[in-house]
């Protein structure tokens, strides 16, 4: 089984408040947008991870989106992972699919992010996390230091799809966002250029 899973753990410190409940112009919060590209792009089983009602919370908590992994593997023993981000707005359902596409790589990704990000599962990779988790220093315990350690490929972007892949952190963000979404079509395929 291929499991979706949106990262939905992080602290929102910059945006000032939980920025999963943050109401999109299309009446969907952030977390159920999430959720519904994953679908959208075919993988019928989705998960939450972080503190929500609902979702899977880390059993290591505040070690980042590693510990979400590792949790989410040990819980749900998927075959593979696709993992977004629950700040991306302008993703798509287009380019969740080309990461299911491609045929090599035990990681994918997209040009120069770490997310989204397509996993296999398997014995080395959970090896790999947990040698990761265990170290002190936390600039070890990244998605960076993951992928550095995996047959990783990057799979190459327009500059629109580039734009498609905007987080949002800070309540200036968020506006400009919502304006562009206000302004053009829900995915923001049209407004994307702007941003």
């Amino acid at each position: 089984m291929i499991l979706g899973m949106v990262l939905a753990g992080g602290r929102s410190s910059r945006m000032g408040q939980d920025k999963c409940q943050l109401v999109l112009p299309s009446g969907l919060t952030l977390l159920e947008h999430s959720r519904d590209i994953l679908r959208q792009a075919g993988l019928e089983a989705v998960v939450i991870s972080g503190p929500q009602p609902g979702a899977i919370a880390d059993r290591r908590p505040f070690l980042g989106p590693l510990a979400a992994l590792e949790t989410v593997i040990h819980k749900c023993q998927p075959a593979a992972l696709v993992v977004i981000p629950v700040d991306m707005p302008l993703l798509t359902p287009a380019l969740v699919q080309r990461l299911l596409k491609a045929t090599s790589g035990q990681a994918r990704t997209l040009g120069d992010k770490q997310l989204p990000l397509y996993l296999e599962v398997n014995p080395s990779l959970k090896r790999r996390l947990r040698q990761l988790l265990d170290r002190p220093e936390s600039r070890s315990r990244s998605l960076k230091a993951l992928l550095a350690g995996l047959e990783h490929i990057r799979l190459p972007l327009s500059e629109l799809e580039e734009r498609q892949l905007a987080n949002v952190n800070t309540p200036d963000q968020w506006q400009q966002i919502q304006q562009l979404l206000n302004r053009g079509d829900n995915h923001g395929t049209q407004t994307a250029a702007t941003f």
